[in-house]
Formats: C-alpha cells, sequence, structure tokens
C-alpha cells in the first residue's frame, strides 16, 4: 500500500536523487528518510501513518567524494546521518523541534585499530574496532551529545584459536582475537538484530555480532571442535566467554566439513557435517554408500549449558525421518518447494553438498503460533549482491540483495512428534522484490531506494527516476 508519493521537483526543486537513508524513531513509529545529491540533504520527517510532518535542507558538497560507508539513526532527540570517508566521519543532525541542523566532523579510525562493525542499540549508534594483534575491544559511541564516547575492553590474549588441528601446532595454539579473524578473512562482522527478519545469507556468515539493548554476544564458529560466545555488556564492559561442543569426532584430518549456529533467545541451534572421506578425493556432492557423510544438530541453553535436543544423521542411512526437504529458495522470487525425502538416496544428498558451501542453520518463529520452525542447509553468494549492497550498512537492504542473487537449498527439522511442514508467512523481503521487479528501473541495475521498519510494519522508500517522485509503500503481513 502506497502510504506517501512526493513529485520531488514541485515540492523540493530536487532533480535527482543518488541516494536514500533512514531513521526511525522505535516508540512514536515516525521516521526520517534522508535523501543525497551532490549538493544537498534532503531531510522529510514522516508519522508512523506516512503523513509529512517536516522538512529541513542542508547544503553540501559530495562531489568527488569517495564514502566507506553510510549510517543512520534517530539519538532521542535528533535524526543522524553519518557519511564515513578515509578521513573520519561527517555527522549530520536533524532537529525537527527546533528545525536546525547541526555538522560535526570526527575521526575514529587509529593506526592500530580496525573497525570491524558497526550497530545501533537503543538511542545510540556504535562502531566497534579492535587493535592489531590483541583481544582488545574499543566500542565507539554516538549519542544525542557532540562527538563520541569510547568504552574499552580486553578480552585476552590466549582466549581464541585459528585451528584445532594437532597437525598444525601453531594454528592451534591459543591466540588473540585479532590474527583468528584476519586468519579467516572476517574484514567485517555480520551484525543480527533481535527480529524474525534474518535471510540464509546473513545466517551463514562464521562470525556474527547479536545485537541486544544493553549487550552484544560475538560468535565465532571457526573452530571445528565448538562455538564460541563472547557475550559484553554494554554499560560496564563486563564478559563472559563461552564454548560450546558441537558434538563433532575429534579427528579432523584429511577430511571435509562445514559447521555454523545461530542464537536466538537462550537457545544456541548448531549444525557440524563431517565428510568422513579425505578431503581430497571430493565427491563435488554426488554421494555415494562408499562415500560415507555425517550431521549433528544440538540445541543447548546458553543460560545452563545444558542440552536440549540433538539429531544425528549419516547418508549410509536408509532415510533421514528428521527432516523435511529439500526446500530451495533461489532467489527468493522463486516459489519455495518443499518435498520431503522419502529415499536416502536424496537424503544424503543435502548433507554431502553442505561440506562443499557455507553451511547454514536457521530458527524462525511462526507468527501464528508462536513456535520455532529450524531450517538447515548450505547458502552460496555472489559477488553480484555485494557491489550492489554497496555503502549501505542497512541490514534489510543487505537482505534484499542476498535474496536477490543469492543461492540456499535448506531443509525444514521436524522438533517434535507429528510435527507438520510450518508455513511461514511471506517473507517481507518477497514483497518487496515484487513490487521493484514491476516498477523498477531493470534486473541488475542499482536502484535507489531504502527499507526499514515501523511500528513492525515493513516499509519501502522509493525513487522512480523516470519521473522524479519519492514513494513510501507499507507492506503488511
Amino acid at each position: 500500500m502506497t502510504v506517501s508519493e512526493i513529485d520531488l521537483k514541485e515540492a523540493y526543486d530536487l532533480k535527482k536523487v543518488n541516494e536514500i537513508f533512514q531513521a526511525v524513531d522505535s516508540k512514536s513509529g515516525d521516521y526520517c528518510l534522508f535523501l543525497l545529491d551532490s549538493k544537498v540533504i534532503r531531510s522529510i520527517l514522516y508519522d508512523s501513518n506516512g503523513q509529512v510532518k517536516g522538512t529541513i535542507q542542508h547544503k553540501i558538497n559530495t562531489v568527488g567524494a569517495r564514502y566507506i560507508r553510510n549510517h543512520a539513526f534517530f539519538d532521542g532527540t535528533k535524526f543522524n546521518l553519518l557519511l564515513e570517508d578515509l578521513n573520519g566521519i561527517n555527522r549530520y543532525s536533524f532537529d525537527f523541534s527546533t528545525g536546525k541542523t547541526n555538522k560535526e566532523s570526527f575521526n575514529i579510525r587509529s593506526k592500530d585499530s580496525k573497525i570491524i562493525a558497526q550497530f545501533s542499540s537503543g538511542e545510540s549508534y556504535y562502531f566497534l574496532e579492535i587493535k592489531r594483534k590483541t583481544s582488545e575491544l574499543n566500542f565507539i559511541q554516538l549519542s544525542d551529545a557532540l562527538g563520541f564516547n569510547s568504552k574499552h575492553v580486553d578480552l585476552g590474549i590466549n582466549n581464541f584459536k585459528i585451528l584445532d588441528d594437532p597437525v598444525l601446532e601453531k594454528l592451534s595454539n591459543s591466540i588473540n582475537l585479532f590474527e583468528v579473524l584476519e586468519y579467516h578473512k572476517f574484514y567485517q562482522i555480520e551484525a543480527i538484530k533481535k527480529t524474525n527478519k534474518h535471510t540464509f545469507t546473513q545466517a551463514a556468515n562464521k562470525v556474527k555480532l547479536y545485537i541486544y539493548d544493553n549487550k552484544v554476544i560475538l560468535s565465532l564458529d571457526v573452530n571445528r571442535k565448538n562455538t564460541t560466545l563472547v557475550t559484553i555488556s554494554l554499560p560496564d564492559m563486563k564478559f563472559k566467554i563461552q564454548e560450546f561442543l558441537y558434538g563433532a569426532h575429534s579427528d579432523f584430518r584429511r577430511t571435509k566439513q562445514e559447521q555454523n549456529s545461530f542464537l536466538l533467545g537462550n537457545k544456541l541451534y548448531q549444525i557440524h557435517v563431517q565428510k568422513e572421506t579425505p578431503f581430497f578425493k571430493p565427491s563435488l556432492g554426488y554421494m555415494e554408500k562408499g562415500d560415507p557423510s555425517n550431521i549433528i544438530v544440538r540445541i543447548t541453553d546458553i543460560e545452563n549449558e545444558e542440552k536440549i535436543q540433538q539429531f544425528t544423521a549419516s547418508n549410509e542411512e536408509d532415510g533421514i525421518d528428521w527432516l523435511y526437504g529439500s526446500l530451495e529458495a533461489e532467489p527468493s522470487k522463486s516459489e519455495l518447494m518443499y518435498n520431503r525425502f522419502e529415499e536416502d538416496s536424496r537424503a544424503f544428498m543435502i548433507i554431502g553438498q553442505i561440506v562443499y558451501y557455507d553451511a547454514v542453520i536457521l530458527p524462525k518463529i511462526d507468527p501464528i503460533t508462536n513456535k520455532t520452525a529450524l531450517y538447515l542447509g548450505f547458502n552460496e553468494a555472489t559477488n553480484k549482491s555485494n557491489r550492489l549492497i554497496g555503502s549501505s550498512t542497512n541490514s534489510h537492504i543487505k537482505a534484499y540483495h542476498f535474496c536477490e542473487y543469492s543461492k540456499s537449498n535448506v531443509s525444514e527439522v521436524i522438533m517434535g512428534e507429528n510435527q507438520s511442514l510450518t508455513n511461514l508467512p511471506e517473507f517481507y523481503i518477497e514483497q518487496i522484490i515484487r513490487y521493484v521487479d514491476t516498477h523498477g528501473q531493470g534486473e541488475g541495475k542499482k536502484e535507489v531506494m531504502t527499507i526499514f521498519f515501523s511500528n513492525s510494519i515493513s516499509h519501502l522508500a522509493y525513487y522512480d527516476l523516470n519521473d522524479n517522485t519519492l514513494q513510501v509503500i507499507q507492506f503488511k503481513q
């Protein structure tokens, strides 16, 4: 449903929009759209029904500017746009109660540190940086005050491992967090917010940062023996490190395997798949009886660290009675197909292929029954999705392009007796993709748009290049 449509030339004398960003007041549902061209930032404040409440323009000059990432957040009073370039942060604050704007510039980068994540929590925005060759983390906090505050925590020099294979003794020794992330090439960590709106591609990341109101939890699935969770309190920087075994075999030499996890509430969902034959004799996913593979799915309560449930299977079994599959989701515009595994030739097919891609395990809450549906499988991302995401840090824009250009094959786990296939409501990204396919510039072309939630309703702010209009569309489920 279109709740707003503005002719930008007529209303604001804007001839073109290069990018759109948004910030949302989670308490009122009001939201601000930032429209950028090379000369101005036009900010438009809407109420939760899509009615314009005010607008402010701020002159800028972005000709020749090279922005690394762009961010936006509401600080309780002002709506803020952060443009990050090689020299630092340019913060533009828009106060609609006074009609005034403010710009400040500051550098949060240091030569001996690296920014690895950024996220909003409450009415603050954080940049997370790590000091090179250490486990020292610095949380750079922006709030309603000028400048920024820094909070520091040292997770210890010997609390992490690059690998777990005793054959490679140097890489299995305890080491700092920076070198673990660097070795596995995790330069940016996926921020996971407390919602039910995640894609399989986002869940496929082996390093995740779960965002809560007063804490964050860093999860690492680079070690083939266990998931490492690091819980950090944002107010006082106290931390706790936990390790949760996958329940896999202890001999990792010469075998191909994949592992991952996902945290929902206080439950940790883990998957580990191991091919028994030497990895230098690949089956390319076409499994035979003489090429066995095993899968373990484990659910654990992270508070008491007790195992809740575990599922195991092998491709040598006659069938897998705890899986529905294969559910193919590629891309989102394709319908999802469910077929129960009825013969072992199909049952071990998905197990055999997981080890060659990025393993995925993702729990989703059914909004109707409030029960958890659990999916597992593998994901295959594409460079095209990353190119179209560009400088945006908006997780919904990431989800949009991941669903468009990534491929996921997953099956649903049968969690209890007499459980039928879960028919989840249509994923909000599916609705948005259909709309853009109908009204957009054409496949493969970058659209000028942003996606956000206001009062739990998904919104698309879309710039129509053909008639120079800005539209806001709601997608209710």
